[in-house]
């Protein structure tokens, strides 16, 4: 006479070399919410996102190298000597002092750290750029849940205030 299994047991696979050997059947988590801020779909997967927003693998990204150190002073010192009044300011008629060496195609979106791609500003300028740039860059990360993309580059009047 064989003695029943106990519940949730199953018998071993056929083949197996222990003889008499009990296997738990693994059990289904209960679903819960996608991990997706906003979204409230059931996963049942256990992979934490709903199909509409797989998070994807994170890599470091690629980005020019940026100048640092002496090299870096000597070329503000260059930039200033040769154009030191703020681009932005000049083009509007005001006259300010440039001092921050900015890049007009950011390093993050694939601008390069040479001669061509640097401008002065004033810090006032260079705060407005900045955060125009920062909003951007947020957007772009944002568009790889898969919410769609937002076309914020180029810049055009509609995407951007700056100047």
């Amino acid at each position: 006479m064989s003695t029943p299994l106990p519940a949730r047991a199953a018998p071993a696979p056929a083949g197996h070399t222990l003889t008499g050997a009990i296997y738990f059947s693994v059990m289904q988590s209960a679903p819960k919410p996608c991990g997706h801020p906003g979204c409230g779909v059931l996963v049942r997967d256990g992979t934490n996102r709903c199909p509409k927003h797989i998070k994807v693998a994170w890599s470091k990204p690629v980005t020019t190298k940026r100048v640092t150190g002496r090299k870096l002073q000597a070329l503000r010192s260059e930039l200033f000597a040769r154009n030191p009044l703020c681009v932005t300011c000049d083009a509007q008629g005001r006259v300010s002092l440039a001092t921050q060496r900015d890049h007009i195609v950011p390093l993050a979106e694939g601008g390069a750290d040479d001669d061509s791609n640097v401008q002065g500003l004033c810090e006032e300028c260079h705060d407005r750029k900045s955060k125009v740039e920062r909003v951007r860059g947020q957007a772009r990360a944002w568009s790889r849940y898969g919410g769609g993309s937002l076309n914020l580059w180029p810049p055009t009047p509609e995407t951007d205030r700056f100047p």
